[in-house]
């Protein structure tokens, strides 16, 4: 224990105001930043320009200016993404579907003209299943989604 009584009381205050959210780097993003953005405002609450005398005002400083730094970064980088799929994504995926349904038009047409025993059987055998499987795949995101639209969106950690 400190033998100067302040320090004693905003070190007991700082004890209960960390105790009172817990660790809350084990929270999604959006959450662990909301926890520690109220225990910054509670030490502010608590101690005012008192904590200059603890040196925990360098601490609550950097915590403060990283947790800052954290959210602008993460709300550019969500900015852009929107930005980003709004235009050039659906965009790529008009371009991608008509360039398929080009192909599927070429190739029944060479069907219809050379019959079912041309060269290209095997290709369009194994394109048959690439759709099948890619078809499959987006059946079972429909499916997992539209479970998961009861529940709320989470943060979770990005892994880059």
């Amino acid at each position: 224990m400190h033998f100067a009584p302040r320090k004693v009381e905003i070190g007991k205050k700082s004890d209960l105001i960390l105790s009172t959210y817990g660790d809350p780097t084990r929270l999604p993003y959006t959450e662990e930043s909301g926890v520690i953005h109220n225990i910054l405002m509670d030490f502010d609450t608590a101690f005012g320009p008192d904590i200059d005398q603890t040196g925990l005002d360098e601490w609550v400083h950097e915590l403060r200016e990283a947790n800052d730094a954290f959210n602008n970064l993460r709300y550019d980088r969500h900015e852009t993404q929107q930005y980003a799929q709004a235009g050039r994504s659906k965009q790529e995926r008009t371009n991608t579907d008509e360039a398929y349904h080009d192909l599927v038009e070429k190739i029944n047409a060479y069907v219809i003209l050379n019959g079912a025993t041309n060269p290209l059987r095997s290709a369009i055998n194994g394109i048959n299943l690439m759709i099948n499987a890619e078809n499959a795949l987006l059946k079972g995101r429909r499916t997992r989604s539209a479970g998961k639209a009861d529940t709320p969106d989470e943060d979770e950690p990005d892994e880059e």
